[in-house]
């Protein structure tokens, strides 16, 4: 063979076999999105319910496996998430994990990361993956939250606490058992934060004083937040923690001292507030007026603040500069329900019952604290005995008592009417 047929012949051998190298990505791409075509409409349905999906059996498909074999040889780590929805539809979930897991680790498919958190499966993630994951899931929960009895609310709280262990998380959740009547439950939330974290971390000592909050340790609560605020990077909330688990302790320099490290960090207008409630607590109207003028200043159309100055000129018996600040309150949010109560009791003060209970009523209809509503069921039922409206009395007591007013206060209440309305 002449030298330039042969030179031609390698020349086209090469260009033949170069074609081939690039119409193989190709053809396993056009594989794959065949595939996911099809896998699309299939997968759609496990979008409900977005976290652990139920893993069944939809049908056999070895033709997608096989579809989505070339652009997984080449490396292509969707191919391998594909492949794991595939698996999932076919009920062989550890296959699926697996699958997922190996597109995570061979390139960091975010996709297959989604895939993993959502079922449950997140161990191989890294800890930065975690975290972003975590804080995606806990806004989701949030907005969950602000619909009133949305059950996601707490499961997608519960994913992110799963995923990065977190006070933040777990005050949500927290709160929900509440909400719920479920004291074990919010017990067990916070054990379980203590036992996941180690003792140099702040998380610990948070879980720790909570648990300590629950049985009114309320001083070992407060050191135990003191801890976690000297390990934190960011002790904001550490120190307001331990403020007012000084003040439950009615331990007031402490509380001042402990505030006053959160006002370092963050000198808004609620660390202000909660500075002025410890001078009020031990009656010091002068430093509480001046604390909470400064959250008002800080927080000009936050009603909290004026209600605030309010129950300052309340406490002083200085009922028409209370008057005032309440109605300011009730003008930036007109459902102020606190701020009801005490217009209520200057009214009943003042000898205007009507307008008292009607305030009273207003209060109680907007009042969310079980334990709140059920004392101040119990103080209408009181005014109105005072008036001797006994089936207002009894209907007010009722009320106490469904709101879960202890029995024995119930009780006694009740030999009081008794002995009140049978003299009428």
């Amino acid at each position: 063979m002449k030298p330039e047929i042969l030179k031609l012949s390698t020349l086209l051998g090469a260009f033949v076999l170069l074609l081939s190298l690039r119409a193989q990505p190709l053809y396993a791409a056009g594989l794959r999105n065949l595939a996911v075509l099809r896998l699309y409409p299939l997968w759609l349905e496990q979008t409900e319910p977005t976290l652990d999906p139920p893993c069944r059996a939809l049908g056999a498909f070895s033709d997608l496996e096989q579809m989505l074999q070339p652009s997984i040889a080449l490396g292509n780590a969707h191919g391998w998430t594909h492949l794991g929805r595939v698996l999932w539809l076919q009920a062989r979930c550890a296959e699926a994990v697996d699958a997922w897991e190996r597109a995570w680790t061979t390139a960091r498919d975010p996709t297959a990361a989604f895939e993993l958190i959502r079922v449950g499966e997140y161990a191989v993630l890294s800890l930065e993956m975690r975290r972003m994951a975590a804080e995606h899931f806990y806004q989701q929960a949030i907005g969950f939250a602000k619909t009133r009895d949305d059950p996601r609310a707490l499961a997608w709280f519960n994913r992110s606490f799963d995923l990065m262990p977190h006070h933040k998380s777990a005050s949500k959740m927290a709160e929900l058992y509440r909400a719920a009547d479920d004291a074990a439950a919010v017990r067990r939330l916070w054990q379980r934060l203590a036992d996941l974290t180690p003792s140099a971390d702040a998380e610990h000592w948070w879980a720790m004083a909570e648990l300590y909050g629950l049985d009114n340790q309320w001083e070992a609560a407060a050191r135990a937040y003191m801890r976690g605020a000297e390990l934190t990077n960011e002790p904001y909330e550490f120190w307001m923690g331990a403020g007012l688990s000084w003040r439950l302790a009615r331990q007031w320099d402490a509380a001042i001292a402990a505030y006053q490290r959160a006002y370092e960090e963050n000198s808004a207008a609620w660390t202000c507030i909660s500075i002025g409630i410890v001078y009020q607590a031990r009656g010091d109207h002068t430093n509480a007026l001046l604390w909470y003028e400064q959250a008002k200043a800080k927080s000009p159309k936050d009603p909290e603040s004026y209600y605030r100055i309010g129950e300052t000129y309340f406490s002083m018996k200085d009922y028409a500069q209370a008057l005032r600040y309440f109605n300011e309150a009730l003008q930036i949010d007109p459902d102020h329900f606190l701020s009801m109560y005490y217009v209520a009791r200057i009214y009943y003060d003042g000898g205007n019952r009507d307008l008292a209970e009607k305030w009273m009523l207003d209060a109680l209809a907007r009042i969310p604290w079980r334990a709140t509503r059920a004392a101040w069921w119990i103080e209408l039922g009181d005014w109105r005995l005072q008036r001797r409206d006994c089936d207002g009395v009894r209907a007010a007591y009722a009320s106490a008592r469904e709101a879960g007013a202890k029995e024995a206060a119930i009780q006694e209440k009740t030999r009081t009417l008794v002995e009140t309305c049978s003299q009428k």
